[in-house]
């Protein structure tokens, strides 16, 4: 190297060392910079990640309830039609034992005095001896589908109750 280069070296090397700490002070503040930047966005996405988890979490709990629910809904309802079923043989079987007559519905009844029947005194008008009386066919056809039809209905208010026990939780 010359002289002269050396002269001009020597003359712009403190703006070279300026220049230098410069950039190194810039390039560390800028470090300094983008690590605290990177150090919120990893802290997000750990929350983030966390929300997800929870989240993920409680959906799978409301699953696993729904089908639970869904489960207990899908027996009661089995066990329920079973109910209605047989009660709707044994109806039928009562239908058809009134059909072959080999069955007769009868009700005991008591027999005003103006009938026939024995006034106690001071019971105003009311009797002592009952009596039975055989209902027609087509009277104890319609008691019996009354009776069917508030047999399913205690059924299905069961399962209503069932429905909303499960719903409910309780």
């Amino acid at each position: 190297m010359n002289m002269a280069a050396l002269k001009i070296l020597a003359r712009i090397s403190p703006f070279l060392a300026l220049a230098a700490i410069g950039v190194s002070a810039g390039w560390w503040a800028t470090s300094k910079h983008y690590e605290a930047e990177i150090s919120g966005l990893k802290r997000e996405h750990a929350e983030q990640r966390a929300s997800i988890a929870e989240q993920w979490q409680a959906a799978e709990q409301r699953a696993r309830r729904a089908e639970r629910e869904r489960q207990q809904q899908a027996t009661l309802a089995e066990q329920r039609y079973q109910e209605i079923e047989d009660a709707r043989e044994k109806t039928e079987a009562l239908r058809r034992s009134l059909d072959d007559q080999s069955l007769r519905l009868r009700v005991l009844a008591q027999r005003p005095v103006s009938c026939g029947g024995i006034e106690q005194p001071g019971a105003g008008g009311v009797v002592d001896d009952t009596i039975e009386i055989e209902l027609p066919a087509a009277v104890a056809r319609r008691i019996l589908s009354i009776g069917e039809a508030a047999d399913q209905t205690a059924i299905k208010l069961r399962a209503c109750q069932d429905f909303v026990r499960i719903v409910s939780g309780g």
